[in-house]
C-alpha cells in the first residue's frame, strides 16, 4: 500500500523498495511485478522494465480480470 501511494505521488524512487520487499515475500506477485515494470518504465529503465513487464506476465493467472487489463 505504500508503494501505491508513493507512486501516485509520483515518488518513483521512493516506491521501489517497497514493491521489491512485496515480490521477495511473494515471488508471484504479478501485480507488484507490474508496477515495477511501470515506474523502471518511468525512470527510464527500459531493460528493467521489459523483465518485470515479463515477470507479471509470467504470474497473470493470479491477477484479477481488472488488474490484466492494466
Amino acid at each position: 500500500a505504500e508503494g501505491m501511494n508513493q507512486h501516485l505521488r509520483f515518488r518513483e524512487r521512493q516506491a521501489l523498495p517497497y514493491f521489491e520487499k512485496a515480490v521477495a515475500i511473494d515471488p508471484g506477485f504479478a501485480s507488484a511485478y507490474a508496477k515495477l515494470a511501470v515506474i523502471h518504465g518511468n525512470l527510464g529503465r527500459t531493460d528493467l522494465r521489459e523483465k518485470y513487464g515479463q515477470m507479471a506476465l509470467q504470474h497473470a493467472g493470479r491477477m484479477t480480470p481488472r488488474e490484466r487489463l492494466y
